[in-house]
C-alpha cells in the first residue's frame, strides 16, 4: 500500500495534458480535498 504512514503524492503526473477533460481534473482535485489527509480513512 502506498498511503499508510504518509509519503504518497496523488497527481496525474507533473502536468495535465491538453486532452484531459476539465471535469476529470476537478474530480481528482475534489477527491484529494476530501480524502487527502493522513491517516487515510475511507467511509
Amino acid at each position: 500500500m502506498a498511503a499508510p504512514g504518509g509519503g504518497y503524492i496523488c497527481s496525474s503526473a507533473n502536468s495535465l495534458p491538453s486532452y484531459a477533460k476539465l471535469e476529470n481534473a476537478l474530480a481528482m482535485r475534489d477527491a484529494i480535498k476530501k480524502y487527502g489527509r493522513y491517516p487515510i480513512e475511507l467511509d
